[in-house]
């Protein structure tokens, strides 16, 4: 009897013991499983966070892309503006120049007001070109010399120029288009400039 009871004694623990056994088993695959829920999760929590983040950035891209074609446009209004204000100044000081270097003027700026000055300062040029500069008159262009030599030599001594134009009537005259108002003046007040042993007169 004893011995019949100990070996039933014994099935049961065994019995105990395996069923725990499989207790932990499903125990540790649950966590399995919740570990690859709580991966699953996370990945697609990355996956998520690389979309907006690729979203964000065409967004921003497109800002910026709006942003430049603004600045770009109310920078083009303005120059516009610009050259439609002095425009209309054009036409009356290229008719005054033409009639002085007609009469063999000095091109005198007396009898012109400051106001007048300021505004007639810069021109806008002829034929082809679409910059704008501070205009000064050259006179004495010989068929010698070219005006890209004129340009370089005017640019050497003075500063950039923008353009450097031929008077449409009067082959012996141009017209140079400085960047800056300071070397327009530097070059009026010289008055003359050598390109190629040809005196070159600088004038107003």
């Amino acid at each position: 009897m004893s011995s019949k009871f100990c070996s039933e004694e014994q099935f049961l623990t065994i019995k105990k013991i395996n069923r725990d056994q499989s207790r932990i088993i499903d125990s540790k695959q649950a966590i399995i499983e919740d570990q690859a829920r709580l991966i699953k999760t996370q990945q697609q929590l990355i996956d998520m966070m690389y979309e907006n983040i690729k979203t964000l950035k065409g967004e921003i891209n497109k800002l910026q892309s709006e942003v430049d074609d603004d600045g770009s446009s109310s920078q083009y209004q303005r120059q516009n503006q610009r050259q439609n204000h002095y425009h209309k100044h054009n036409y009356h000081n290229q008719r005054r120049y033409r009639q002085n270097t007609s009469h063999g003027s000095e091109h005198s700026i007396e009898n012109v007001s400051s106001n007048d000055f300021e505004h007639e300062d810069r021109y806008e040029n002829n034929g082809d070109s679409e910059h704008n500069g501070y205009r000064v008159l050259l006179e004495n262009i010989k068929n010698s010399i070219s005006l890209k030599s004129v340009k370089n030599q005017l640019e050497r001594a003075y500063g950039p120029i923008y353009d450097i134009e031929p008077d449409q009537q009067n082959k012996s005259l141009a017209y140079a288009y400085f960047e800056n108002r300071q070397h327009s003046f530097k070059a009026i007040e010289d008055g003359r400039i050598k390109v190629d042993a040809v005196n070159v007169k600088i004038s107003k």
